[in-house]
């Protein structure tokens, strides 16, 4: 999903979100990293990384 409203000043729209389910059941709305973007898809695994201001960032596992 592409978010086209700015939540924080330091991330400009558009960007791309994603649902993540954790293997411990926890679902979390996570950014998904630009060079991940085209690549993320339903069932894929990914590395969720802290990032700045403990937003969450979404990065594919290759």
């Amino acid at each position: 999903m592409t978010y086209h409203r700015t939540y924080k000043d330091s991330i400009p729209s558009p960007y791309d979100v994603a649902v993540v389910r954790l293997f411990e059941g926890l679902e979390v709305i996570v950014r998904v990293d630009q060079n991940s973007r085209k690549h993320v898809l339903m069932g894929s695994s990914v590395f969720v990384e802290v990032a700045d201001e403990g937003l969450l960032l979404v990065h594919l596992v290759e």
